[in-house]
């Protein structure tokens, strides 16, 4: 039915979609018909081939793949050069208790960790608050892994975020981890 379902009763069928795709075929040479669609993920798609005079109906399977510079490119569009992967962080804590922040740096578009960088921060940020803590991260190694010990004083929602100025890489990238720290209860007990 072309129509919302509303109050009216499906008989307990599940909704199913067909997402269609219209481009019209043109004749590049004489006998080879060509055109061109745009597809948003890769995967397995059933195509079906239409043609109203001679009438004709054909259906196909076609693979379509990723394309691995377009994604790099997008991901240096939307992160910058720098990817970051937190490695192992914590996404709750308590109060008052140590824990390291661990990070891999890499150069997004040749996958190659970026080592020796001497001005790697990280900064935590309490939500909804001006309170912000920078602290210098080292490297671990010569193996593009830095590291930084951090605790946080008050519960609440923290974001971590990562610089390097030497990347031109800065803290307002979207690049980000949470943890929600709650009050450590042993605290109290004193």
């Amino acid at each position: 039915m072309a129509a919302p379902q509303g109050s009216f009763s499906s008989y307990g069928g599940k909704a199913v979609a067909v997402e269609v795709i219209d481009r019209s075929i043109e004749e590049q040479t004489p006998g080879v018909y060509e055109t061109i669609a745009k597809l948003r993920s890769p995967g397995l798609y059933d195509v079906v081939f239409f043609t109203d005079a001679p009438r004709l109906s054909h259906c196909f399977s076609a693979e379509v793949k990723s394309d691995e510079n377009y994604k790099k490119q997008r991901l240096v569009n939307t992160y910058g050069n720098v990817g970051v992967d937190f490695v192992d962080a914590p996404k709750v804590m308590l109060t008052n208790m140590d824990f390291n922040v661990n990070i891999k740096l890499t150069d997004i578009k040749s996958g190659e960790r970026l080592t020796g960088l001497p001005d790697v921060e990280i900064m935590g940020m309490m939500a909804s608050t001006n309170w912000h803590k920078k602290m210098n991260a080292n490297e671990v190694n010569d193996s593009g892994s830095y590291s930084v010990n951090m605790n946080f004083n008050k519960a609440g929602i923290y974001y971590l975020y990562v610089q390097s100025i030497s990347q031109k890489f800065t803290f307002d990238n979207p690049q980000y981890h949470i943890i929600q720290v709650f009050n450590n209860p042993n605290q109290d007990k004193k």
